[in-house]
């Protein structure tokens, strides 16, 4: 009896003490209203759903911030057709009650179909000025779809969106997978994406292009006052350049390596490289110089006559 007593005293002083933090203590009570998304948990294979995605969670207790509230259905046990079932709301820290609106809703459950799509990209930034896009793999380059039938049948098409602004040579990006339908819309309820994303490799680079521009020599040397240099020539005196866009609008003209007149009485030829600016490729590497020379028509009268 005297037990009995003692738990009757237990609850009424717990229920004291309740009214006492409710209306006269410092931690005053609060009460939220949270919009929760709905989670459906243990759907079996080969299944898909129609059913509300958001709840009214009301939280009333003696919490600072809510912390995130989860709605949630377990869907294990429901066969294909149309079910109420009850809705839960995982404990929440601080709360002292929390309630559900609605606390039930329709789950319908339907059969799934799925269909397999290739994967298409669509680039929303295109290259740098200067640059461009020369490949673009996919890994891997099909996709699942998966859903109720006629949410499935209104995809046309699955694409990766690809981002270029900022990318230079080979790189790796991992890209969320979109669902159109035929107009170019996004499907974002009713299907699954098998995977959800994937790794595009890209490859970007600058822009080249090819200009025929001439070849001039570069003579060195000190000049014999006996002979006279009359003319060169470059064989052949143009060659392609090939370059970024950029570099290529900026070449007029390339230079052999330097020719060497020193000491030379006569004509001659000679092979020479041509001096290739860094950044670009040139073909031929290589030219022929011929080289003129004579000597003064002075000097010649002058051995002649001195020439018993």
């Amino acid at each position: 009896m005297k037990k009995n007593s003692l738990k009757v005293i237990s609850v009424l002083m717990a229920v004291l003490l309740w009214f006492y933090v409710v209306n006269q203590g410092d931690l005053n009570p609060q009460q939220n209203v949270v919009t929760a998304n709905l989670e459906y948990i243990n759907l079996q294979e080969g299944l898909s759903i129609i059913a509300p995605e958001t709840v009214s969670v009301k939280i009333w207790g003696l919490f600072q911030e809510p912390e995130e509230v989860v709605a949630y259905i377990d869907v294990e046990s429901l066969t294909k057709g149309t079910h109420n079932v009850p809705v839960q709301v995982k404990p929440i820290k601080g709360a002292i009650f929390t309630s559900v609106e609605p606390d039930k809703v329709e789950v319908i459950i339907k059969g799934e179909k799925e269909k397999h799509l290739s994967i298409s990209h669509l680039v929303t930034r295109n290259p740098a000025l200067g640059y461009e896009l020369l490949d673009v793999m996919k890994n891997p380059d099909k996709c699942i779809i998966k859903g109720e039938e006629s949410i499935v049948n209104q995809v046309n098409s699955v694409i990766c969106e690809i981002d270029l602004a900022d990318v230079r040579g080979i790189k790796s990006i991992n890209i969320p997978l979109k669902a159109l339908d035929i107009s170019g819309n996004v499907i974002t309820k009713g299907v699954r994406l098998v995977p959800e994303q994937i790794n595009v490799y890209v490859v970007v680079n600058q822009n080249m292009v090819t200009k025929t521009v001439t070849v001039s020599p570069t003579i060195i040397g000190d000049q014999s006052d006996e002979i006279q240099l009359l003319s060169t020539k470059v064989i052949p005196d143009t060659v392609n350049v090939i370059a970024p866009e950029p570099i290529a609008n900026t070449i007029d003209e390339l230079k052999t390596e330097p020719v060497d007149i020193t000491g030379k009485t006569e004509s001659f030829r000679q092979e020479v490289k041509v001096i290739i600016p860094e950044g670009i490729d040139i073909y031929p590497t290589k030219v022929l110089v011929d080289v003129n020379i004579t000597k003064h028509k002075e000097k010649d009268e002058e051995e002649e006559l001195i020439d018993p």
